[in-house]
């Protein structure tokens, strides 16, 4: 049987006239033509080119084999183009878990353009603040904020690093009185976290600097504890439930970073619409960060 591969020379010598002008239309060497058009002729055991002092020309069987490998090599083009096509088109359901205010705050956007972008592609969103189990198949990307997850058998990416920073609500700012050192947050209430998020590297870090006045589970009840101007509150600067019904807290407080990842597994992150979808997200993120330091 002959190489499919090897009627691309028999076709370019036959177009060219000679082996030195398909060798520089097909981008090989000359010997490299000659050897691939022998070893064509003696798989079909068919002369089909003659050699001649001026060049190179079809004989009787090479003429009547023409037509034929010409149909074969637009088949194959076609065949390419449909594989770079499928290729292209991404589909496919991926199941996407974070905790619950990051859909509204983050991701709910840029999930519901990916869709619009890419139509066979559908993103499953498991809205929990548990840690799901990548590695087990329960998800296939999360996104995870605070310590890098150290599992060996997940792929790793840094997704961005949050700034959080400080909050209230007008009436709480309205009512401090004239004199109030605002750099003192033991002169404030805070509003701090419990459970799931009290992890985060800025609530581990604030619990160190105080005791907090109020405690809650979420960064939207935490925020809803501040509209209520019940105190001040620290939440990612990036998020906009930080920026509904909340003015900054302008005061010199330090603002306190984490780093958010998206994790997956190997095998899961090879399909091309899971990898497409991650630099989105990536991207995405970069952008609410760069318009919140041209806003600062």
């Amino acid at each position: 049987m002959f190489e499919w591969s090897d009627l691309r020379y028999f076709l370019a010598v036959a177009k060219t006239g000679s082996t030195a002008a398909a060798a520089q239309e097909t981008r090989v060497s000359q010997t490299t033509v000659a050897r691939r058009l022998s070893a064509l002729e003696d798989a079909l055991r068919l002369k089909l080119i003659e050699r001649t002092q001026t060049g190179s020309r079809l004989t009787e069987a090479g003429e009547q084999i023409r037509a034929a490998a010409e149909r074969v090599e637009a088949e194959i083009e076609a065949f390419t183009g449909s594989v770079e096509t499928a290729r292209r088109r991404l589909a496919g359901v991926i199941r996407f878990t974070m905790p619950p205010e990051a859909v509204e705050d983050l991701m709910s956007n840029p999930i519901r353009l990916f869709m619009a972008q890419h139509p066979g592609v559908r993103i499953e969103v498991l809205a929990t603040h548990a840690f799901l189990d990548i590695a087990a198949g329960d998800a296939d990307i999360a996104l995870r904020a605070g310590r890098m997850p150290t599992n060996p058998e997940l792929i790793v990416r840094k997704a961005a690093n949050i700034e959080w920073t400080w909050f209230c609500s007008p009436d709480y700012l309205a009512r401090l009185p004239p004199q109030t050192d605002l750099e003192d947050i033991s002169k404030h209430p805070v509003i701090g976290a419990e459970g799931q998020i009290a992890g985060a590297a800025p609530m581990r870090w604030l619990a160190e600097q105080t005791n907090f006045a109020y405690t809650a589970a979420s960064p939207e009840t935490m925020a809803s504890f501040a509209r209520a101007g019940l105190g001040i509150v620290m939440l990612p600067a990036i998020s906009l439930v930080a920026k509904t019904g909340l003015v900054p807290f302008r005061a010199p407080l330090p603002d306190v970073s984490d780093t958010m990842w998206i994790v997956t597994r190997d095998d899961v992150r090879r399909q091309p619409a899971v990898r497409a979808f991650i630099d989105f997200i990536v991207a995405h993120l970069a952008v609410l960060e760069a318009e919140r330091l041209g806003q600062a």
